[in-house]
């Protein structure tokens, strides 16, 4: 980093910031600062990026190895042998890891990814050696999927004891309908997919799975209606996956359908989400407001109205999205990344005071959190407090460096504050070219 950009973002306050204990300021400590960051940003290449460079500051870091294989195996496909290495490797140095009872539950988590990165690369023997006897439901999911082709009894076993010990998930009971497909046990088959569809009605390979199962116990009507249902939930999906307002009213249609045909489709929190998404994609705002007002619409979870904020902020209905977060930040008060979402949409509105409020509590709630010091650094910026502006910016930048939004923020507050010299030496410094830096770089060479 430039020595500038250094002495901005090495305020007493931003150094007793640095991590939420009072650990020294190294390098191994910046670089999972920054890793743990991007994952919270959802960047896996990223995380990967700086849990390596933790690494190489701290070869025996274990986090940084567990860390750096999760990255890896949520990246792209080519990156699951070096999930494999890094996992390994932490099981080859942790105290105790070996025992595979979960005793040790670093190592738990690291065999649980192995057995998931082996899956991926096609070796079951491989992903069933990994799990060991761990137990946990989900290993035992794990297990479970493992054993779908060579043993598909055995598997259902492994997933009927993860659906008794864990909670009730829609994807853990269609697998376990498929086994029970597979195993030749069609009564469980029904039974497992019936209950998948009714945690979520929107899961077309349960439906599908459903009315296979239906023919094999004999019963025609059923499997027309479980066959219909399954042609209606693939023209959804495809409707849904289009761009923004494109097919949302051939989706909105399908959906309809969906839930005439079954009342108990219409009110499941699922459902309701998906309509009001599309509703917003299709430009009918107050078609959402009113869906959102029922007693359906009032019960969703608070990372259900976050993402609907997102649809809404992306339509234009800014106003409409800081709503949903309110409701959102009622059920998870203590959300930082719900909190910065709030700030910046207060800011986007002007409401200055909102957004500090709403910047400082994320802060609170999440100190290294790069999102939460680009909303307090706006907000200083729109107040006219160029250096608080400055520090916070240039600390949301030490914590995600590629992030070309906060980079744009912070060379143009340099260069209006006169130093230039550090706003150029900031760009020069982002680890990937962008365009919206590229469109900077012309604005100040202007």
């Amino acid at each position: 980093m430039p020595t500038r950009l250094v002495a901005l973002a090495a305020s007493a306050a931003v150094v007793a910031s640095l991590a939420a204990c009072t650990e020294p300021a190294t390098t191994e400590n910046l670089e999972m600062l920054r890793a743990r960051n991007a994952e919270w940003l959802g960047e896996p290449g990223w995380a990967q990026h700086h849990f390596e460079r933790a690494l190489a500051a701290e070869p025996a870091a274990l986090d940084a190895l567990l860390g750096a294989g999760r990255s890896a195996l949520e990246g792209p496909e080519a990156g699951l042998s070096r999930a494999v290495a890094r996992l390994e490797s932490v099981l080859d140095r942790s105290t105790g890891a070996r025992a595979d009872d979960g005793s040790n539950e670093m190592a738990g988590e690291a065999r649980r990814l192995l057995a998931e990165a082996h899956l991926r690369l096609g070796d079951t023997d491989r992903a069933l050696a990994a799990l060991g006897s761990l137990s946990a439901p989900e290993a035992e999911v794990l297990r479970a999927r493992a054993l779908l082709d060579d043993d598909p009894r055995r598997g259902l076993g492994a997933i009927e004891r993860a659906l008794e010990s864990g909670p009730p998930m829609p994807q853990w009971s269609e697998l376990a309908a498929r086994l029970a497909l597979r195993a030749e046990e069609p009564a469980a088959a029904v039974r497992h997919a019936r209950t998948a569809l009714a945690l979520d009605p929107l899961r077309p390979g349960a439906s599908f799975v459903l009315s296979r199962a239906l023919r094999s116990v004999g019963d025609p009507e059923a499997e027309r209606a479980a066959i219909e249902r399954t042609e209606r939930l693939w023209v959804l999906a495809d409707a849904t996956s289009a761009p923004a307002g494109d097919r949302a009213v051939e989706a909105l249609k399908a959906l309809e359908a969906l839930a005439a045909a079954d009342v108990a489709v219409a009110a499941a929190p699922s459902v309701v989400a998906l309509r009001v998404r599309l509703l917003l994609r299709g430009g009918m705002l107050e078609a959402a407001r009113r869906e959102l007002s029922t007693t359906r619409g009032s019960e969703l979870p608070s990372e259900t109205l976050a993402f609907l904020a997102q649809t809404a902020r992306e339509v234009g209905a800014h106003g409409f999205a800081r709503q949903l977060l309110a409701r959102a930040l009622v059920v998870a008060p203590e959300d930082a990344r719900l909190l910065a979402r709030a700030a910046l949409l207060a800011h986007d509105a002007g409401d200055l005071d909102e957004a500090a409020a709403m910047a400082d509590r994320a802060l609170a709630a999440q100190p290294q959190s790069a999102a939460a010091r680009h909303a307090s650094g706006l907000v200083a910026l729109s107040r006219g407090e160029n250096a608080r502006a400055a520090a916070d910016l240039a600390r949301a930048v030490e914590l995600a460096p590629w992030v070309a939004t906060h980079r744009a923020t912070l060379v143009r507050v340099l260069w209006a504050n006169g130093d230039r010299q550090a706003a150029l030496e900031s760009l020069e410094d982002a680890p990937r070219p962008h365009p919206l830096l590229q469109t900077v770089r012309r604005e100040l060479d202007a």
